[in-house]
């Protein structure tokens, strides 16, 4: 039983893995961009704290992801793959995120239990549309997989964003 997010799309994708997926319009360069940010952040991330180059980070991460792209047009589901990890990936941190923000509202005091609270409700229901249209975009085959992934993309962003507000309210 797949128990995270991309083992539950890798084995909807990999039943799909004879398909074949649209070449053209899959990536958007904001969503390029998008994953050029994820995956420099990981750069970092691994390093734990040493000193590193942040503009080297973005250059490889550029590299990987231009090379990850530039086999989309491969039949198959690659395509669908990658923007599959990606979406994993991004939710995945969301999760951590919101999970902090719960663990640090049992810990607070009940002024700050409360401004939590406010957050963990704002942005719960955005986590859990963007999950949704993750895991629908994962179950659906080729023929749904554009409309899909506009959704999906689109709802990952916005939990992103509201995410990203809700921990900045307690920087």
């Amino acid at each position: 039983m797949p128990t995270n997010q991309i083992e539950v799309c890798d084995s909807l994708v990999t039943e799909r893995a004879g398909e074949d997926l649209p070449a053209a319009g899959l990536i958007s360069r904001e969503e390029r961009e998008q994953m050029i940010a994820t995956a420099a952040y990981r750069r970092y991330a691994q390093r734990a704290g040493a000193p590193g180059d942040p503009l080297q980070d973005w250059l490889e991460a550029e590299k990987e992801v231009d090379a990850t792209l530039s086999t989309r047009a491969a039949p198959g589901a690659h395509a669908k793959k990658v923007l599959v990890s990606w979406l994993s990936t991004v939710l995945e941190e969301c999760h951590a995120q919101i999970e902090d923000l719960g663990t640090k509202a049992k810990a607070a005091n009940a002024a700050m239990k409360r401004k939590y609270a406010a957050q963990l409700t704002s942005v719960t229901p955005k986590y859990d549309t963007a999950r949704s249209k993750f895991l629908e975009l994962c179950a659906e085959g080729d023929d749904a997989w554009a409309h899909l992934r506009e959704g999906a993309v689109k709802a990952t962003n916005e939990m992103r964003t509201a995410v990203r507000q809700a921990v900045s309210v307690f920087k």
